[in-house]
């Protein structure tokens, strides 16, 4: 996955995210964590996060994109 920099560091964590999941049908938190290079407690924070804004859905222990 190419790493893309901007000047929001925030942001780049959640494409990042959108990124990995748009290559495979949903995600365990590990895989995310693991293929995003996002640290594990960022990675919670912000999948809950986007969880709660409707970008990503939950289900079971699987992530998938929410919109």
């Amino acid at each position: 996955m190419k790493k893309i920099t901007t000047s929001i560091p925030a942001l780049d964590k959640i494409m990042r995210v959108f990124a990995y999941l748009l290559e495979c049908d949903g995600a365990t938190f590990t895989q995310i964590h693991q293929n995003s290079g996002i640290a594990k407690s960022s990675t919670s924070s912000l999948l809950n996060g986007m969880v709660e804004h409707g970008l990503l859905r939950q289900e079971k222990d699987k992530y998938y994109l929410g919109l």
